[in-house]
């Protein structure tokens, strides 16, 4: 600009300008590296502060092409991130998880190769790992292990610290696998008295707080009533 009129030269950047003493020249840049600020969207407004070199025509439609290179950004934002924020923002309130696939219809329990995530700690040089909760009244098939010379007491840590959230106290020494938990070995019962006794009376309070991890199975119908007709043929059978 000069003396507050355009100055157009016939390549970028290029122009002659007579100046004199009394002319006040100032010097465009259309190119980005030339513009101060935030520069996006470029509208007209990226002219600067008292310059204006755009016509009207011109101002209009860079305005028009600015804000429209706006909104093509967010609908493409919106595309690759919308879900995803969608879901993230729902996942606090409620769950969106969505199962694929059908239902084959078996249950866990049908699945003999399948087995629990029973607590149990493994050492290197011993044959069976360690168990660290109370399986007393769970399904023994879903530890994953058994050693025919010994009952699982042997192996849980439950029995080296006493606790008074333990239901017995006393171990059973033969192997247990002729039941389908420990609760059903015949010779239970008695252990549990005698443990009752030893504990004596629990200091209030503790009795609600376990010392070990809690494991807890949940049979199906099926298999409650598989176990009921087991016990009644025994019981028949004696």
């Amino acid at each position: 600009f000069a003396n507050g009129e355009p100055v157009y030269g016939g390549k970028p950047n290029e122009g002659d300008v007579t100046v004199s003493q009394g002319t006040a020249v100032a010097f465009c840049s259309q190119t980005r590296s030339g513009w101060t600020g935030w520069s996006f969207p470029a509208t007209e407004r990226v002219q600067g502060d008292g310059l204006t070199w755009f016509t009207d025509s011109q101002e209009l439609i860079t305005y028009v092409y600015g804000w429209t290179a706006v909104a093509v950004v967010a609908v493409i934002v919106v595309y690759l991130f919308g879900r995803s924020a969608v879901d993230l923002a729902k996942s606090i309130f409620t769950g969106v998880y969505q199962p694929e696939g059908d239902s084959q219809n078996i249950d866990f329990s049908c699945n003999m190769e399948i087995f629990g995530y029973v607590p149990q700690l493994k050492f290197g040089g011993h044959p069976f790992p360690y168990l660290c909760c109370d399986i007393d009244n769970i399904d023994q098939d879903l530890v994953g292990w058994n050693d025919a010379s010994h009952s699982y007491d042997y192996y849980n840590l439950l029995f080296e610290i006493p606790h008074w959230s333990l239901g017995r106290k006393k171990t059973i020494d033969v192997n247990t696998r002729g039941v389908a938990r420990i609760a059903d070995y015949e010779g239970y019962a008695g252990v549990v008295a005698a443990s009752k006794e030893n504990f004596g009376d629990a200091p209030r309070g503790e009795r609600k707080t376990p010392l070990y991890s809690i494991f807890k199975h949940y049979p199906t119908k099926w298999q409650v009533e598989l176990a009921k007709q087991a016990r009644e043929k025994k019981e028949q059978a004696l």
